[in-house]
């Protein structure tokens, strides 16, 4: 790849909204809003296979970002080469690290969060949109918001890297006599089982939700400055559902921080399901690749690692492999279920696994049979972050 075709001083032109310079922003949302990625449900990309292979994805993908480069900075950059193998998209040398930091990240080892985050601060503060962004909304008065994707109580990767990146960015902030980051997360409610179908949710739900539920964004972000970071940038859809909800609110201005930035080719090859690829890269899927970061413990629960732990088809392995983990971590693990209610959801299929989980923590004492925590580890990590 052209590392000068992916700069970020990239001129952002059109319409709607201003931005911190005076300069108004757009984004392509009737050109995204037709195209679907991975992370969708399963039934909402099927209607558009063939028009996405019939299409120039890549160079859809590669448009999307350009709106927004100017008023973006990027950690890594990420390609794959003609063996399949991810690259790094800048030199296109071997980027082993990153790719299987990224693979823990997604999965939520702490010690991948924490390589994420610095690298994406250390970005941040050298860009120099970045740092004009935030002199100029302290200059207007207005308060700097961080956010990221939606959550109901699990987090996801993004959650994990928002926390920790905001506190990388405060110290060197502050260490420049500038002001602080505030960290503001949104809430995603759910027609599912979850207590809340309630009216008032369905009402709120619009073409955005396409089967996610309700994203609540803050009222504090009306106009005020709000930076929106995610761990990667696929195909675009995720930005561009931001951007809207930006715009639903007023907020005055916006940057956009990201981990990585996939390659358009790749996503456009691959329909943009090369994120699956590269998400299960070192942490496959199986009860041994996140073995090792059970053990240690410096992790935080995060949905993947809830639904890869709780899969059906290691119900009957569970109770074998939880013998060598340690208590903390297997109540983590217990109570981010309930935190989700994943007993319920997805048509139970998760139920099981939970009871084995159940049985386990009672066996040592850590819970009794009316669900309370006795006993509780001395490692109070054992509540999820």
């Amino acid at each position: 790849m052209d590392p000068e075709r992916f700069d970020t001083t990239t001129t952002l032109v059109g319409c709607r909204r201003q931005g911190h310079d005076g300069r108004p922003w757009r984004f392509p949302v009737d050109g995204l809003s037709k195209r679907e990625n991975a992370t969708m449900p399963p039934e909402q990309g099927k209607g558009h296979e063939m028009s996405l292979e019939g299409s120039d994805f890549a160079r859809d993908v590669a448009a999307a970002f350009e709106t927004i480069a100017m008023d973006a900075a990027v950690a890594f950059e990420i390609g794959v080469d003609e063996r399949g193998n991810f690259i790094d998209a800048r030199t296109g040398a071997c980027n082993k690290t990153v790719v299987e930091n990224y693979s823990r990240m997604k999965h939520g080892d702490m010690d991948a969060v924490s390589f994420f985050a610095g690298h994406l601060a250390a970005t941040s503060m050298h860009n120099e949109r970045f740092v004009s962004f935030h002199r100029n909304a302290v200059a207007s008065e207005r308060v700097i918001y961080m956010t990221t994707v939606a959550v109901f109580n699990v987090p996801s990767a993004s959650n994990l890297l928002l926390k920790t990146t905001a506190g990388h960015l405060n110290i060197m902030l502050t260490k420049k006599g500038l002001a602080p980051l505030v960290v503001a997360e949104q809430t995603r409610l759910s027609e599912s089982p979850l207590g809340y179908a309630s009216t008032s949710v369905r009402e709120r739900r619009n073409e955005l939700a396409a089967g996610r539920g309700v994203t609540i964004v803050p009222e504090n972000f009306r106009d005020q400055s709000v930076i929106f970071l995610d761990d990667l940038f696929n195909s675009g859809y995720t930005i561009e559902r931001a951007e809207r909800r930006l715009q639903d609110v007023n907020a005055a201005d916006r940057f956009y921080l990201f981990a990585a930035r996939m390659d358009p080719r790749a996503v456009g090859a691959s329909a943009s399901t090369i994120e699956d690829r590269l998400n299960d890269t070192f942490i496959t899927g199986t009860l041994e690749s996140v073995a090792p970061m059970l053990k240690r413990g410096n992790f935080a629960v995060v949905q993947k690692l809830v639904k890869v732990t709780l899969d059906p088809k290691h119900t009957d392995q569970l109770p074998e492999f939880l013998q060598e983990i340690p208590t903390p971590s297997i109540l983590k693990l217990y109570c981010a279920a309930a935190n989700n209610d994943y007993r319920r959801r997805y048509d139970r299929q998760f139920a099981p696994s939970i009871a084995v989980l159940e049985t386990v923590l009672q066996e040592r004492g850590a819970l009794d049979a009316a669900g309370h925590i006795i006993g509780a580890p001395v490692d109070r990590a054992a509540f999820p972050v």
